[in-house]
Formats: structure tokens, sequence, C-alpha cells
């Protein structure tokens, strides 16, 4: 909002729209496991394992797998 001095009755009724005007909200993004879909594959005998944004692979083939950064 710029901070603009305006005077007489046209510049505070758009003022007050302006204020009044419901204010654009974000659309707040999906945590991560709602990202997974509930039919998502995974590796047979998984004990731990990782999302590597495709399936579960286990931890140790994901650590592999993962660059370091």
């Amino acid at each position: 909002m710029s901070m603009t001095v305006m005077y007489g009755r046209d510049a505070l009724r758009r003022l007050r729209e302006q204020q009044e005007a419901p204010a654009a909200e974000p659309k707040p993004q999906l945590s991560l496991l709602e990202q997974v879909p509930p039919d998502a594959p995974m590796d047979e005998g998984l004990t731990l394992g990782c999302w590597n944004g495709e399936r579960f692979v286990s931890w140790d083939k994901w650590r592999a797998a993962e660059p370091l950064k």
C-alpha cells in the first residue's frame, strides 16, 4: 500500500474499498505425507524405508543413491 496522501470523498471511498477487500492468501502446500500416493510401490521386506519421490526404497539403497550435499 503506497503512502500517498489523498484528500476528498473519492479518495476516502477508494481507501476504504482497498481496506475491506479480502487479501489474497497463498495456497497452502501439501505436507510431504500428503504428497505420497496411497498405493505407492515399495521394496519387498522393507523395515526402514525412504520415499525417493517415486517409491519407498530401503534406507541402504536410498543412502547409496542419494548424492552428498
